[in-house]
């Protein structure tokens, strides 16, 4: 399990350089000057030419490739160049908004999804499974802002039980209605998923021995066949990870929620790159992480896999 540990992470950093290095690449061929961006469009070329060099914007792209990389060695992510501040600490402040709404979007996700992909999966084809379905591919078609607005306008505007919206002192409550925007649709993936790996297992010879010796319907279900039809949604939540820390752009601004999407949104608006660099590379290192955490989980759930 240590070497494949060891493995996994040494996978998983390279991955995070390759990210890396095509998001730098990529943020610097675009035909923007960021220092004019900074300097506004009526800067004379001279001020504009003094930003660029103050921001090291002069130097070949080698140069300032292998100066990022050094700095990411001694943990640090550059400064900002339209807030001047160190982009470190913008993540450090933006991270938790992001982290709670991960958290309990996924709880969301899971407390929904997981019950339409049981209950779909009993009986296949009957009434309730097409219901459920519809259900499902309802939440994945509807875009995550217009679950968030007609939330908003049902649950914080009609009847005032959520705030409209804001991050207030951090409490759980400014979190309930952005978790459900965005459980509501990755409930239905969740409910799909989870519906067709239950189906097949339930077909499984050692199910159906269970099934001839007498064993209840919901045994079958909860103490044969759950565990196993759990590993593609295990999977989707060490995804998940990634996706969330993404930023869940469109979400964090119809609730006007300071995560990191919200950073990233504003950081492409001015082409900050220190700052786009920043969110690319703590979403990259989730991503890692979120799968190297459920292929740790995998044999919790079925013995017969090993990692060695």
């Amino acid at each position: 399990m240590t070497g494949y540990v060891a493995r996994r992470v040494l996978q998983g950093l390279g991955a995070v350089l390759c990210v890396v290095t095509v998001t730098f690449v990529l943020t610097y061929i675009v035909p923007v000057n960021p220092a004019q961006m900074i300097a506004g469009p009526s800067a004379t070329p001279d001020v504009v030419a003094s930003i660029g060099h103050q921001l090291g914007l002069d130097q070949p792209l080698p140069v300032r490739y292998v100066r990022y990389l050094w700095g990411l060695a001694h943990l640090d992510l550059g400064r900002s160049y339209a807030q001047r501040t160190q982009v470190g600490a913008l993540v450090a402040s933006h991270l938790p908004v992001t982290l709670k709404l991960m958290l309990t979007g996924i709880a969301c996700e899971l407390l929904i999804g997981i019950p339409i992909g049981i209950l779909s999966s009993v009986a296949p084809g009957s009434w309730w499974d097409r219901v459920l379905t519809l259900v499902a591919f309802i939440g994945v078609s509807t875009p995550q802002f217009v679950v968030g607005l007609v939330l908003i306008y049902l649950l914080a505007y009609l009847l005032p039980w959520f705030p409209l919206g804001g991050y207030g002192n951090g409490d759980l409550g400014h979190y309930v209605l952005p978790a459900l925007s965005v459980g509501f649709a990755g409930a239905g993936w969740y409910a799909r998923v989870l519906r067709s790996s239950l189906v097949e297992v339930l077909r499984q010879d050692y199910v159906r021995t269970a099934r001839a010796k007498g064993v209840r319907p919901r045994s079958q279900v909860f103490r044969h066949a759950l565990r196993n039809a759990m590993l593609p949604v295990i999977a989707l939540v060490g995804l998940d990870l990634g996706v969330f820390m993404g930023g869940v752009i469109v979400v964090e601004q119809v609730f006007a929620l300071p995560g990191l999407g919200q950073m990233m949104w504003q950081a492409i608006q001015v082409l900050d790159i220190p700052v786009i660099m920043g969110g690319v590379l703590v979403t990259a290192i989730f991503v890692v992480i979120g799968n190297l955490l459920a292929d740790l989980i995998y044999p919790f759930l079925d013995p017969r896999i090993q990692y060695r």
